[in-house]
């Protein structure tokens, strides 16, 4: 289809366009509203027509598409939020999202699209708030178009994607000349799905890398590697909650949890707890370094008979070098051991009911 720009129609019909645009917004028609400024989401920043400047009042509503579209451009979210996609697609974008915030995006984009001389980049930053992206999150490589790095550092806030975390597209339509990066420093994390498909922490064509400074992860399926490399907190089913973490993998992967870092078990009864099944190919590892700990939490409420066990962790290699510590309200209630059960190799507590 042919596409004239606004400005090759005069003034007075490129104000019929525009006014025609505007009035479709306000009778609730989907459309798609791009960045022409750098500012707060809920500024005079949109435009319906690319190239254009902002329209006065215009503001992306749940069923629209909202694009930051500005070279250089930034956008900051500091108030509740709902579009039906959010999408960075210009070359260093940057999306800062800041407390106050309340999103619901049904998909996200963090890179889109390319110019002539090179790619294009996007970040985000999250230091507080809260994000809810109902079904995709693809950082970089959507198309065979997307070239570049999309990246999102969470320092803070809780993010919930309910459609997994893909830092590349997992499909043969992806970019190979993309890079995903999510990097949590802090906040929350939470990938609650177990469905195949779209699920856990995944990567396609293109790099991928998922950095794990802080912060607590709380993930029902996993598919890759996972370093546990600062002062991070991975929750199988959440803070207060009890889940199954389970590795769905061809080859051996690696779980390894630093010096500094915590996996937290909760405990709801003697048989819903906390649990991890870390096997993929008969060779995958998961490794408590010496100085980690095992956060302890028994639910309000429940006390196991003495000499209960729970089996918290199922690995094809279970490697724990030196002391790990049992810590949290009930840590020091319980004692742990290692035992392998034929090709197992398993983590048990054992409730002692006092401190040994």
């Amino acid at each position: 289809m042919l596409r004239i720009p606004p400005s090759s129609f005069g003034p007075r019909l490129a104000g019929c366009v525009i006014a025609l645009a505007m009035l479709s917004a306000s009778m609730g028609v989907a459309k798609t509203c791009w960045s022409r400024a750098s500012g707060n989401w809920d500024s005079d920043i949109w435009t319906t027509i690319p190239g254009t400047s902002p329209q006065a009042g215009l503001r992306p509503q749940a069923e629209d598409r909202a694009c930051l579209g500005l070279t250089e451009g930034s956008i900051t979210v500091a108030s509740p939020i709902k579009v039906y996609e959010y999408s960075q697609r210009a070359n260093f974008a940057k999306t800062f999202i800041v407390e106050g915030a309340q999103i619901e995006w049904f998909r996200f984009f963090g890179q889109r699209g390319r110019n002539a001389q090179m790619g294009y980049n996007g970040q985000v930053e999250m230091n507080g708030g809260t994000l809810c992206v109902k079904e995709r999150f693809i950082l970089a490589g959507y198309s065979a178009e997307d070239i570049g790095i999309g990246k999102f550092v969470q320092n803070g806030g809780i993010v919930t994607l309910e459609g997994g975390l893909f830092l590349t597209q997992n499909a043969s339509n992806g970019s190979p000349l993309s890079s995903g990066i999510y990097s949590l420093n802090g906040g929350v994390l939470n990938i609650p799905s177990a469905t195949p498909g779209i699920s856990g922490i995944r990567s396609g064509i293109g790099k991928a890398r998922f950095e794990w400074m802080g912060g607590t992860l709380n993930c029902r399926a996993l598919y890759g590697n996972l370093h546990n490399a600062g002062n991070g907190n991975f929750s199988p089913g959440g803070d207060g909650a009890v889940g199954l973490s389970i590795l769905y993998a061809q080859q051996p992967k690696i779980y390894r949890q630093g010096s500094s870092a915590k996996l937290t078990i909760d405990i709801a009864s003697a048989k819903q707890y906390d649990r991890i099944f870390w096997q993929a190919g008969d060779a995958s590892e998961f490794t408590l370094r010496k100085g980690s700990c095992i956060k302890v939490v028994l639910a309000e409420g429940y006390t196991p008979e003495v000499g209960q066990t729970f089996d918290v962790i199922v690995a094809d290699f279970l490697n724990m070098e030196g002391d790990i510590a049992l810590s949290g309200p009930s840590g020091a209630l319980f004692s742990m051991e290692r035992i392998e059960f034929g090709k197992d190799q398993i983590l048990r507590l054992t409730y002692r009911g006092k401190s040994p």
